[in-house]
């Protein structure tokens, strides 16, 4: 029975993930803990330096820097996962706890030009960082500069973008000010964090004269009021004002299992090594001729190692797992004329007691079952439909789906598990908030969420 599970259920990310856990854990001793965001879940002020050209090799003057909320001191380890041939890392003791900047150096070699997204990893918590590659050839120089405007306000600045209280700033919030060039090369300018956000760019100006730099928004605005920003280049200096309306009410996420472009969570789990995970969601897939979101799962201790696939149907509410069925057969395991699964693993409307299941006819050659034609089932049961969980950051959360799941196959004329049970629990607006395994009665493993940002 262990065989059909470790080959079949290896795919299925909600058992496999917290097995492999086990795995890719490293022994910390006592390891620092804190965050890289605010109270708000907003990530703290970060800068990045330098300049990075495709087919470019990384130096010193290439780096990350993060603030981080220490809340425990120690060694520590902060990673990114790698973007485009490169990525950044630093490690370290911190002594005390409050406030600490780390330096993140970077390695490798940018492949491609254009915009990359680095997922930033300390502790339970996760940032993103973008970082512009110009395109090879370019000059690795800093550009010479000056404001227009300077030293008063930004000359004919363009500011895009509704700023709200409490209302986190995306790719729609950015400001493009007017330069005039002396020498050609690269920038990287980034202002001061007020009212809990900033504005930050690099880019190339290629030829002398007028010209324009753009410098994204990143943060989440604190209070109402105008927030007077300036913008240092070299000796010149302008300033531009952002006005913050008070918040308003935005719409209610009611998905159980929110599927939208990235969208992140962030869990500890108890039974092995102190071990951060992350899932972030990085764009569509085709897969059996349906569109999936892929899911991407990364450790502290060893970067991205697993990938899934899920979307809903937004007629009925249900959740699906799209599941490549190819290489199932050196396992034991041949689907009949099915290339991928399609699995339901949830739904947005339950009641206590609810069962529901996927079935797929297969080819059997393993241990304990019968060889031959079967059919494998998919069983999903919602153990309660109004459970309360609280958060690792002491949030409580109620009417909670526990979900436990299990693989079944046809064994004389009746369905039997052939993998141990899983429980799985969602909450409404958030996602998947706890995991917990119980197949070793001396060895429980629970998954429990700290940090998300759902779109």
């Amino acid at each position: 029975m262990r065989n059909l599970l470790t080959s079949l259920v290896v795919l299925l990310s909600f058992t496999v993930l917290f097995s492999c856990q086990k795995e890719v854990s490293q022994e910390y001793g006592t390891p620092a803990k804190g965050s890289l965001q605010g109270n708000g879940g907003d990530c703290l002020p970060k800068l990045v330096g330098g300049s990075y050209i495709s087919n470019k090799a990384l130096t010193d003057s290439n780096f990350i820097d993060v603030t981080i909320d220490v809340t425990a001191s120690g060694p520590y380890t902060i990673t990114t996962d790698t973007v485009n041939g490169y990525s950044f890392k630093a490690s370290g003791t911190f002594a005390n706890t409050g406030s600490n900047t780390v330096r993140m150096k970077g390695s490798g070699t940018p492949v491609n030009p254009g915009v990359n997204n680095f997922s930033v990893v300390f502790d339970s918590s996760y940032c993103e960082v973008n970082i512009t590659v110009l395109p090879a050839g370019s000059t690795g120089g800093p550009a010479v500069f000056t404001l227009v405007g300077s030293p008063s306000g930004c000359s004919a600045f363009n500011l895009t973008g509704s700023y709200a209280k409490d209302g986190t700033l995306d790719a729609s919030h950015s400001v493009t000010l007017n330069v005039n060039v002396t020498s050609p090369g690269t920038y990287t300018i980034s202002t001061t964090t007020i009212n809990g956000y900033t504005f930050s760019g690099s880019g190339t100006l290629s030829v002398p004269g007028p010209a324009q730099i753009k410098l994204q928004g990143s943060g989440k605005p604190a209070v109402v009021g105008t927030d007077n920003f300036t913008v240092t280049a070299g000796g010149s200096s302008c300033t531009f004002p952002v006005t913050v309306t008070a918040a308003t009410t935005p719409p209610v996420n009611n998905d159980y299992f929110p599927i939208a472009a990235n969208n992140w969570w962030s869990y500890d789990y108890t039974g092995g090594a102190p071990d951060t995970l992350t899932l972030k969601i990085t764009g569509p897939r085709q897969i059996g001729g349906q569109t999936y979101q892929r899911f991407e799962w990364a450790s502290a201790a060893a970067g991205p190692f697993l990938e899934s696939f899920y979307r809903k149907d937004a007629s009925n509410g249900f959740y699906y797992e799209g599941i490549d069925t190819a290489g199932f057969g050196a396992q034991g395991v041949l689907f009949t004329n099915t290339a991928a699964l399609d699995i339901n693993f949830l739904r947005n409307t339950l009641t206590t007691g609810q069962t529901w299941n996927t079935e797929y006819p297969v080819m059997l050659s393993v241990q304990g079952i019968p060889p031959g034609a079967n059919t494998l089932r998919f069983t999903y049961t919602c153990n309660n439909a109004n459970a309360t969980l609280t958060t690792l950051t002491g949030r409580t959360l109620t009417n909670v789906y526990e979900i436990s799941f299990v693989v079944q196959a046809n064994v004389a004329g009746q369905f039997v598990d052939i993998s141990e049970p899983f429980k799985t629990y969602y909450a409404k607006g958030i996602g998947q908030v706890k995991y917990r395994d119980e197949a070793d009665p001396s060895d429980i493993y629970e998954e429990i969420i700290r940090y998300w940002q759902v779109n």
